[in-house]
C-alpha cells in the first residue's frame, strides 16, 4: 500500500511545480514601434528682464480752490450744491453785509469833504503867494525910496515886516494844503477799502469747475478763512502717489509712466502719464510723494484709486516663448526635449510676461530646449524629432 501512496503524491506535486515555473518565466519586452513626432523647439535663455514696480495713489484735480469769506457776516444764500458746474465769475454765496454799504457812504462823504478842504487850502496858497508877491514889490520900492531919502526908516522897517509876514502866511498855507491833500489820500484809500469790503458780500467762482464740497447753509455765520465751498477743475487730473524712499532713484521729472485706474477694465491698456512733481523725502516716514499728470481724464472723478507702473532695475531671469507654456487649471507645464529624443513634461512656475516671452521663476534652467506649440495628444516620454533654435 505505501508504494502506491508515494507514486500518487509525486503525481500531484509535479504539475504544481511545473505551473509555478511557467508563471515565473520572464515575459518578452515589446519594442517601441511608435513614430517620432516632429516638433519645433526653442532654447530657454537667460536675459536682462525689465523689472517694474507699482505705486498706488488717488486721483486729484490739478486746480482746486477753497472758497472762504474775508469778513464776518451771516450767510444769506448759497446758490450751488456739490456736483454743480459753475462758470468763472458766477456768484456762489451772498452774505448779509448791509453795514458795509453804510461804510462806503460814509467814506464817500468824507472824501468829498476832504476834497473841498484840499481845494480851499490850494486857494489859500494862491492868495498867500499873491500877497507875498505884493509884499516883495512894496519892500523893493521902499528900499529904493530910502536910498533916495524919500522914505523914512520906519516905512522901510514896516515893509520888511510885511514881507516876512507874507512869507510866513505862504508857508502856512502850503502846510495846510499838504495836510489836506494827505487827508484826502487817506480818505480815498479808506473809501476804496470800504468798496472792496462791500464786494466781499458776494463770493464768486475763480474758474470754471465743479463744486465738490459745501460746508455752510443760509443763516450760518461766515467767519474769515473758514472754508465754505470747494471747487475743482475736472478737466485736468493727476495721480497723487507716495512711495518708499528706496524707489527714489527710479523716478525723474518728466518721466513717462503707465497708469491704470480702478474703473478701467482689467484688459484695458494703461493711460500715459507724466511725472510733473516730486516732493522731498519725509525722513520720519521714509517716503516721498509723486504727482503724475494725465492727459486723458474723460469719465474720471477725483477720489478714484489708480496705480502707476515705474521701471525698476533689470534682473537676470530665464525666459521662454509663450507658445511653449501649457496651462492646466492653475498649473503651468512645458515639454522639455531630452538628449535621447524624448519629450518630458515638467511643471514650472511663471513670472511676468513681456515682449521677450514669459519669465520662468522655477522648474527650468537656461539652455534647456522646450517644445513650441506641442500637440494636445503628445504624452510624457513620447519620441520626438526636433527643429529650431533648441535643436
Amino acid at each position: 500500500m505505501r508504494p502506491h501512496v508515494r507514486i500518487r503524491f509525486v503525481a500531484v506535486v509535479l504539475p504544481v511545480v511545473f505551473g509555478v515555473a511557467a508563471c515565473s518565466a520572464p515575459s518578452e519586452t515589446k519594442p517601441d514601434t511608435s513614430a517620432a513626432v516632429s516638433v519645433p523647439t526653442a532654447m530657454a535663455g537667460r536675459i536682462d528682464w525689465p523689472a517694474h514696480f507699482d505705486a498706488g495713489g488717488v486721483l486729484r484735480a490739478r486746480t482746486t480752490a477753497t472758497i472762504a469769506s474775508r469778513i464776518l457776516a451771516p450767510v444769506l444764500t448759497v446758490k450751488v450744491r456739490p456736483g454743480d458746474h459753475v462758470a468763472s465769475g458766477q456768484t456762489l454765496i451772498e452774505l448779509d453785509a448791509a453795514g458795509l454799504g453804510a461804510q462806503v457812504t460814509r467814506a464817500s462823504a468824507a472824501v468829498a469833504s476832504a476834497t473841498a478842504g484840499a481845494t480851499a487850502a490850494a486857494a489859500d496858497v494862491d492868495g498867500a503867494t499873491a500877497a507875498l508877491t505884493l509884499a516883495k514889490l512894496t519892500h523893493a520900492r521902499i528900499v529904493q525910496l530910502r536910498a533916495d531919502r524919500a522914505a523914512t526908516q520906519q516905512e522901510l522897517d514896516e515893509a520888511a515886516a510885511a514881507l516876512a509876514a507874507a512869507e510866513s502866511r505862504l508857508n502856512a498855507a502850503r502846510a495846510r494844503h499838504s495836510e489836506a491833500t494827505a487827508g484826502l489820500d487817506a480818505l480815498t484809500a479808506a473809501r476804496s477799502a470800504a468798496n472792496t469790503d462791500a464786494s466781499y458780500r458776494a463770493l464768486t467762482a475763480p474758474f470754471d469747475g465743479v463744486v465738490i464740497a459745501r460746508n455752510i447753509d443760509p443763516g450760518s455765520m461766515a467767519t474769515p478763512g473758514a472754508p465754505l465751498l470747494v471747487i475743482e477743475n475736472p478737466a485736468a487730473l493727476q495721480l497723487d502717489v507716495r512711495m518708499d524712499a528706496a524707489r527714489a532713484a527710479f523716478v525723474t521729472l518728466g518721466q513717462t509712466v503707465q497708469v491704470h485706474i480702478d474703473t478701467d477694465a482689467d484688459a484695458a491698456p494703461g493711460h500715459a502719464g507724466r511725472v510733473s512733481e516730486i516732493s522731498n523725502i519725509d525722513a520720519s516716514a521714509h517716503s516721498f510723494g509723486v504727482k503724475i499728470d494725465l492727459a486723458d481724464s474723460a469719465g474720471w472723478r477725483s477720489g478714484l484709486y489708480g496705480r502707476a507702473r515705474f521701471d525698476g532695475a533689470p534682473r537676470k531671469t530665464v525666459v521662454i516663448p509663450a507658445s511653449a507654456v501649457i496651462r492646466r487649471g492653475q498649473l503651468s507645464f512645458v515639454f522639455v526635449a531630452t538628449t535621447e529624443g524624448r519629450a518630458r513634461l515638467r511643471a514650472i512656475s511663471l513670472g511676468e510676461s513681456g515682449a521677450a516671452g514669459v519669465e520662468v521663476l522655477d522648474g527650468l534652467s537656461a539652455g534647456e530646449s522646450v517644445l513650441l506649440n506641442p500637440p494636445a495628444a503628445l504624452a510624457d516620454g513620447a519620441k520626438i524629432t526636433t527643429s529650431g533654435a533648441g535643436r
